[in-house]
């Protein structure tokens, strides 16, 4: 439960948002972390731009006034199993470690699942 009522806001990404997207996935993964000795790669930079033009492939974050406090990636891909029918994929959700246990996990869950129902999956 979200307590002193604060405002959950669901939105796509954007490259001002790495800065605090990554350290979500360090905090899960320090591996990650290492790897990249903890700063924004070239590569990276390359990936989320990707992102920023894909029609397919969707990075979102979650805002507890207005800090980002989670993320999630929806990607929708054809399958060839199924006659080409288009499936949503959900993966890299990732909630700032304070903000676990307050339904934001959740709320992003709800908000991909409603996203793929636009796109008529």
């Amino acid at each position: 439960m979200m307590t002193n009522n604060p405002t959950l806001n669901i939105r796509l990404a954007n490259q001002q948002d790495l800065p605090s997207i990554l350290p979500l996935f360090w905090d899960d993964k320090p591996e990650l972390k290492q790897a990249c000795r903890g700063e924004i790669t070239d590569d990276m930079q390359a990936i989320f731009e990707l992102f920023e033009h894909s029609s397919d492939h969707f990075l979102y974050v979650a805002t507890l006034d207005n800090v980002v406090v989670g993320t999630l990636q929806l990607s929708f891909i054809p399958q060839f199993t199924y006659n080409g029918e288009i499936r949503a994929n959900i993966e890299g959700v990732f909630i700032a470690n304070n903000a676990q246990g307050q339904g934001v996990g959740a709320a992003l869950v709800k908000f991909a699942i409603e996203q793929s129902r636009q796109k008529r999956l």
